[in-house]
């Protein structure tokens, strides 16, 4: 009896453990990576059934017929590298041969990258300039005053934060700090896109003269937000006490902008943009620039806008 339940410990103690291990190694990746090769692996799969070949273990062969597939279709780069990346992990948490490593598949995607037509990023940048323009718009619309204070507050922050979309909107009140002095406003990214073990990274933004400046828009936010009852939860509320999202965001401000010839190419990645060529006009530095950016690598060179050319656009 007592041998019996020895070997059933066993066997359940080595399912616990087999089950741990697949956990911890699925999660190797953030959730958001996840989706995206789970996306790309669809894709990958779809194209093996069509020519009726394995795609787990996958062969050189087949790796670089998709490659040559993608390329015919005009696949962007950056959604092929995501593709390989997809297959490449498939194989390495399955213990498989790679078949992304094989040189015939390195060199391919290289002479993908060289053949390939770059797209042209034609999203302009939102400077100061169109900050400015953004609150003339804003003071003047339809929207009552507790909106006004906090797309406002919205707008200065991820301008002068360098922030994503989807950083600023996940801020919530224990988030946010305003010194003493009221000569700074810090706020903590819970998470990010280059933060992907979640350790968090806090923003620091100084005073500045003029409407544009983060510390007078966060302490208005706060004051109104306070004056509704609100103490915790999201900072971004409207006045319906709906939770701001993205389409809400992006509606206020090509509203504002509505009258800008070329509103079309004005998104919410635009204040990062414009956050990169302000600074870049201002000559600073360019590790400052990464830095302010949380950027790891030179990307952020992309983001750099020559406003010399033709200043009327912006």
């Amino acid at each position: 009896m007592c041998i019996t339940r020895s070997r059933s410990y066993s066997r359940f103690v080595q399912r616990s453990t087999n089950t741990l291990v697949n956990h911890l190694i699925l999660n190797h990746v953030s959730p958001a990576t996840r989706r995206a090769y789970n996306s790309a692996l669809n894709q990958f799969i779809k194209f093996c059934r069509c020519k009726k070949v394995a795609f787990c273990p996958a062969s050189v062969s087949t790796v670089l017929a998709f490659i040559a597939f993608q390329f015919a279709k005009k696949r962007a780069l950056s959604t092929v590298r995501v593709y390989l990346a997809a297959i490449s992990d498939l194989h390495c948490v399955n213990n498989l041969p790679n078949p992304v490593d094989n040189p015939s598949c390195t060199y391919a995607f290289k002479g993908y990258a060289r053949l390939h037509q770059q797209i042209v990023d034609s999203r302009l940048p939102i400077t100061p300039n169109i900050l400015v323009l953004i609150k003339n718009q804003l003071v003047v619309s339809s929207l009552c005053e507790f909106d006004k204070i906090i797309y406002w507050c919205a707008f200065v922050m991820i301008f002068c934060g360098f922030l994503r979309i989807g950083e600023l909107l996940a801020l919530n009140f224990e988030d946010i700090c305003v010194a003493k002095d009221s000569s700074l406003v810090s706020f903590r990214l819970s998470h990010s896109k280059t933060d992907q073990l979640r350790r968090g990274h806090w923003v620091h933004c100084v005073r500045a003269s003029g409407c544009i400046c983060p510390v007078r828009a966060v302490q208005k936010c706060l004051r109104v937000r306070f004056a509704s009852g609100a103490h915790c939860g999201r900072l971004f509320v409207d006045s319906a006490h709906r939770i701001i999202s993205r389409s809400m965001f992006l509606s206020v401000l090509k509203y504002c902008l509505r009258n800008h010839p070329n509103v079309s190419r004005f998104n919410t990645h635009s204040f990062r943009i414009g956050a990169a060529t302000t600074a870049a006009r201002r000559n600073v530095p360019a590790y400052r620039i990464k830095e302010a950016g949380r950027w790891k690598s030179d990307c952020y060179q992309r983001y750099i806008r020559d406003v010399h050319v033709n200043p009327a656009l912006f």
